[in-house]
């Protein structure tokens, strides 16, 4: 019931969301500039070793994986990606997550990868700080969070960076507020980047 509080260097805590990892569909992949479902698949897993070290505390807000066998590509996905800790978000789109928590059994919601590394399982809205800074995550957009008036930041997915272009968007975004889906967010966002973007911003 308490916000989760994360210490730690700004530059090796990220966020991502919807990487739609397997889901073959051209109005998935070609908007982020790939010819095939292949070659998103192994770009994005590439664009997330580049960033992200095996020291990171990682949050992906929702809709990792697609397709037959998610639960297995899931859990190969996950011994491939680099991370310590990776604050996993229940979605819309919940193949392989699903059954991978289910598997964990009742009161049950970290999976350990390895020695080195963790899954935590958590709903679609968490409160942080983040080095003392307020932080809500979820995977849908909000027009109102705990803290909006004292400079909390709201970090989201699910759009795929179309809010952005509407008019409610257009209103939204003026708060601290972020998309941090594939198509706004080609890389995974430092906090460290995600803290200079809102710098200015009342």
């Amino acid at each position: 019931y308490k916000p989760l509080k994360i210490n730690g260097d700004d530059n090796d805590i990220f966020a991502w969301s919807d990487i739609h990892d397997s889901h073959d569909r051209d109005f998935i992949y070609k908007p982020r500039g790939f010819n095939h479902v292949a070659e998103s698949h192994f770009e994005l897993i590439k664009r997330w070793n580049e960033k992200i070290r095996d020291t990171s505390t990682v949050f992906h807000i929702g809709d990792i994986i697609f397709g037959q066998n998610a639960y297995e590509r899931l859990i190969t996905l996950l011994n491939t990606l680099k991370f310590k800790e990776l604050f996993f978000f229940f979605f819309n789109h919940y193949s392989g997550w699903k059954q991978l928590f289910e598997s964990l059994g009742e009161n049950n919601f970290i999976y350990n990868v390895n020695l080195n590394k963790r899954v935590i399982f958590i709903p679609n809205y968490l409160e942080t700080y983040i080095n003392g800074c307020s932080v809500v995550f979820g995977h849908y957009p909000q027009a109102s969070w705990n803290g909006i008036g004292k400079g909390s930041i709201c970090i989201h997915g699910h759009c795929h960076g179309n809010l952005y272009k509407s008019e409610l968007g257009k209103l939204l975004y003026k708060a601290k507020i972020i998309d941090v889906g594939v198509e706004n967010c080609p890389y995974p966002l430092s906090f460290a980047e995600i803290k200079k973007y809102f710098k200015d911003r009342d």
